[in-house]
Order: structure tokens, then C-alpha cells, then sequence
């Protein structure tokens, strides 16, 4: 099966004008999947994959089945990853045999007509990705013609990505510099959750309650280290459950806690070849004027209604006791105490007592 070579040209030349912004890269892999007569691209990174990957149109479906499945950890492609470091670009039969296909990971693409692959390889920096173009089983394999022509992509692709995350970066730089003069704390992590940079108020909020060793975020207690790094990586893989979006207390002895909520970059920062993937913002409540019930409050996103619940829970109340004094129904009480309840991550009315306790 010939490729357009005129089409793949000019969709070659689009790369550099994706990393810059006048075409987006969803176009160009649009571009390029005509072009080489396949049914779909994407560009995935060999480790670290999260959900927000450029590809074609007619990929969205199965990538998001893809992630929300579980398969990015049982990608049988993920077999090429030693062949990535001595070609450019790899076909499925370089490392795979026909009864490989009866894996079940290819029982999952068939749900989307898709069979063969071939990947570009290419450099950003220190890391490597794949740019994949996939066909489905009634057409031909990728051969080593087809190779022959994708491998002048690579370069292209490493060029594109690189000049990509520049701008990328630059943006970050100059929003982690607004912040500063906001005297809001915030610290950006990359695709593995390390910290890539952090501005000059997160530098002064850091201490034995809460640091950063070789790239690693650590707070003062192994429980806090463990939530507020499952807050960083919830965010990074797009949850929208209300549990996910909680923020994390960080006590801190002789002072009020540090509130930190983490979200996924979005909007004009969301470059997929940038570094940064997430970040993290840091409220200190050290100092401001305000009582428990707004220390509660902002650590566990309630409304006000929802503390006032919350700290009756803790003193023992019962939902009739509840409704009374607010003056609310029964069922009025019971739905926010559900909601409280996600927003807090606890299931019982003993663990929001052990929550709110804590808080000082």
C-alpha cells in the first residue's frame, strides 16, 4: 500500500508549525495518518504514559479506553522498548511473531479494527517517545519500504518537540513568576510526579513538615508523604471523582497546617511535550485570622453548611440531632453528610471525628 509522498511531505513540514502553535498537533497526525494510510496516530511517550497524548481524530475513543482500562501498563508493544535505543523506526515484525497477535491486548484493539503498528522513534531532551501509526487487519503490514520513508519523521519529530516544550517551559516560567508576586505558593510536577521547579513562596514554606529530596516531594509523616503523592498522580491522570480532588493537610508542629491541592495542567499550558504535567498549590494558614471551622473548610473543599455538619459529626451528633439544630429535614441532612463524606474520603462518622481532631 503506496503512501501519498506529496501529502507526507507537507505533513512532515507541519510539525515545525504544531510546535509553534499556527496548526495544532491533533491536524498534523490527522495529515500524516492520510497520508500513510493508516488508520490512526498517536504519539505516546516509551514511559510515563497519562492521558492527553496528540493524536488523530479517529484515535479519541480508544485512547480514552485505552487509559481508563488499565492497558497503557499491559501494552504488548511495550515488548520493542529495548529496540528503541538502536532504530528509529520499529515494525511489529521486528519483535513480534504472528501468534503474538492472539495476546490479549490485541483482542482489545479488535474492538476498534485495529492490528498493525509502526512506530517512529524520536528525542525530546532526555527523553523518548514513539510517534505510532496504526492499520487495521484487512490492510497490508508496514514493510521495510514504509519504513524506509517514516524514518525521515524522526528527526522532524525531535525537532518539533523540543522547540515545543521551550515554549511550553517559557509559559511556566512566567506563570510561576505571577505567583510570586501573588505570594502564592506552587510547585510543578513532571509525568512521574517529580518536582521540576517550584517558586520563590514555595521555597519558603519548605522545612521538616515539607520537602523535596532528589526530585521527591516529602512531608513530615509517611501517611501525609503517601496522600499528597496520590494527589499528585490522581491529578495527572484526570480524575474527577470528588475523593480525588480533596486537598491534603500537612501539619506542622507549632504551626497551622499547610493546605496543598493539586491539579492537572490544562488550558494554554497543556503541552504535551512540556515537562511539567501537574501542580501543586500551596495554602499556608499559619498567621491568617480565622477560626477551626475555616481551617476545615478550606482543607477539605466543604461549603460552610458542610463544616458546620462536619463538626457536629465529630462532637458525636446524630443525623436527627443534625437536622434539628440546622434546621434542615432528615433527608437534607443525610445527602450532605454524604457529600461530605467523599469530599473528606471517609466512610464513617468515627473517621471525620479522627480527621477534624487532628486539625488544630
Amino acid at each position: 500500500m503506496q503512501f501519498d509522498l506529496s501529502r507526507f511531505s507537507m505533513a512532515a513540514d507541519d510539525l515545525l508549525h504544531a510546535a509553534i502553535g499556527p496548526k495544532n498537533w491533533n491536524q498534523v497526525l490527522n495529515d500524516l495518518q492520510a497520508a500513510t494510510q493508516s488508520d490512526g496516530v498517536t504519539i505516546l511517550p516509551v514511559v510515563g504514559r497519562v492521558p492527553g497524548n496528540p493524536s488523530s481524530e479517529s484515535l479519541a475513543r480508544p485512547l480514552e479506553r485505552y487509559f481508563a482500562e488499565g492497558w497503557a501498563e499491559r501494552d504488548y508493544r511495550a515488548r520493542a522498548a529495548p529496540l528503541v535505543l538502536q532504530r528509529k523506526v520499529i515494525l511489529d515484525s521486528d519483535f513480534m511473531m504472528p501468534e503474538d497477535y492472539g495476546d490479549e491486548f490485541f483482542k482489545f484493539m479488535s474492538n476498534f479494527n485495529l492490528k498493525y503498528c509502526a512506530l517512529v522513534v524520536f528525542r525530546t531532551q532526555s527523553d523518548i517517545a514513539c510517534c505510532a501509526f496504526h492499520r487495521r487487519p484487512d490492510k497490508p503490514q508496514f514493510q521495510a519500504h514504509d519504513a524506509h520513508v517514516l524514518k525521515g519523521l524522526s528527526e522532524r519529530l525531535s525537532l518539533a518537540s523540543s522547540i515545543s516544550r521551550a515554549v511550553a517551559e517559557s509559559k511556566v516560567a512566567g506563570l510561576s513568576e505571577a505567583f510570586d508576586h501573588m505570594n502564592l505558593a506552587v510547585i510543578f510536577f513532571n509525568r512521574a510526579g517529580q518536582v521540576v521547579r517550584m517558586n520563590g513562596a514555595a521555597e519558603r514554606l519548605m522545612g521538616d513538615d515539607l520537602n523535596v529530596s532528589h526530585g521527591e516531594i516529602r512531608a513530615g509523616t509517611a501517611e501525609e508523604t503517601r496522600a499528597l503523592r496520590g494527589c499528585i498522580h490522581a491529578a495527572m491522570g484526570g480524575s474527577e471523582t470528588l475523593q480525588d480532588k480533596r486537598a491534603v493537610l500537612i501539619r506542622r508542629q507549632g504551626k497551622r497546617p499547610l493546605v496543598i491541592r493539586c491539579q492537572r495542567i490544562g488550558g494554554f499550558l497543556n503541552d504535551y511535550f512540556s515537562t511539567i504535567k501537574a501542580m501543586a498549590v500551596i495554602d499556608d494558614l499559619d498567621g491568617q485570622a480565622i477560626d477551626k471551622s475555616q481551617v476545615i473548610q478550606s482543607a477539605f473543599g466543604l461549603t460552610p453548611t458542610e463544616t458546620a455538619i462536619a463538626m457536629l459529626l465529630a462532637h458525636g451528633e446524630g443525623i436527627k440531632d443534625i437536622a434539628d439544630q440546622r434546621q434542615i429535614s432528615y433527608e437534607t441532612a443525610r445527602t450532605h453528610i454524604k457529600y461530605l463524606f467523599l469530599k473528606m474520603g471517609a466512610r464513617r462518622q468515627s473517621e471525620v471525628a479522627s480527621m477534624i481532631m487532628k486539625i488544630k
